[in-house]
């Protein structure tokens, strides 16, 4: 979709390739393109999970890793938090 969107717009003049890497969150796409780090030919998407993912320890890479070239996707994270209270645990969704 990025890249049909990206020839349709007039920011490409040359077709790309996509590479879909699933699994982790992103957390395996992200390790693939941290391996390309100083290589403007390669960029990905995300959302949210770059965020949430490295904060349960499930990815060594954050946002802090990458370069931020556009804002292009509003999606809204919700976080749980768990409450342990007399022994009655609580679920609290909160939607940021």
């Amino acid at each position: 979709m990025v890249a049909k969107a990206f020839e349709e717009e007039g920011i490409i003049d040359a077709d790309i390739g996509v590479v879909n890497k699933t699994g982790g969150g992103g957390a395996v796409g992200w390790a693939y393109i941290a391996n390309y780090k100083g290589d403007p030919h390669h960029l990905f998407v995300s959302s949210p999970p770059i965020i949430d993912v490295p904060l349960n320890g499930n990815s060594e890479y954050d946002h802090t890793d990458f370069t931020q070239i556009a804002n292009i996707i509003a999606d809204y994270g919700a976080f749980m938090l768990e409450l342990m209270q007399n022994g009655i645990l609580y679920l609290n969704y909160s939607k940021i």
